[in-house]
């Protein structure tokens, strides 16, 4: 895959997109922390800036990671990630996959592009399998993950509870990058 990739989004506006470098870490950190109190379908809450930018350079270059920033007009816009299984040896061959995207630069087809260029870089990579979770009350992020091949293999019941007392499931979703053996 050839880095940067340019991509123009529904709107007509373009948007970059590229593997993150260290000089990216803090604003990629400080925008997750910013969409965490903003978002109530991401997965995490209450994130700490200097935890999660010690957590992006301490594998920024580990075999097996990528890390994707977007930008459009030279603003973040959000980031896109792969990592190894987290058993070691035995789930190596499954990517796991996560995607967010600032609420301005939503709703242009921007993560659609992200998660074609992390499931393109995952097969270049070796990856066989690749793996998510989404709240299955987040129709559209699951609606994008459907249209890319993935399937819900796992629906945890009632796992979330959201601001205001209702419940979503958690689902884990799959798909396979090459044919099995």
């Amino acid at each position: 895959m050839e880095w940067p990739l340019r991509v123009e989004l529904s709107d007509g506006s373009t948007g970059v997109l590229q593997p993150m470098r260290r000089r990216d870490v803090w604003r990629a950190a400080a925008g997750l922390a910013r969409l965490s109190r903003e978002d109530v379908n991401l997965g995490v809450e209450h994130v700490n800036v200097g935890h999660v930018a010690d957590r992006y350079l301490r594998t920024l270059n580990q075999p097996g990671y990528l890390y994707v920033l977007a930008e459009i007009e030279a603003q973040f816009a959000g980031l896109a990630s792969a990592r190894p299984g987290r058993f070691g040896q035995k789930d190596r061959h499954v990517a796991t996959l996560s995607l967010w995207v600032l609420p301005w630069a939503q709703g242009r087809r921007l993560g659609a592009w992200m998660m074609r260029a992390l499931l393109a870089w995952c097969q270049e990579t070796g990856y066989e399998k690749a793996e998510l979770e989404v709240f299955a009350s987040n129709t559209r992020a699951r609606r994008l993950y459907e249209q890319l091949g993935f399937h819900v293999e796992v629906r945890q019941r009632r796992a979330i509870k959201l601001p205001g007392g209702r419940y979503t499931d958690n689902l884990i979703m799959g798909r396979f990058l090459r044919p099995p053996n």
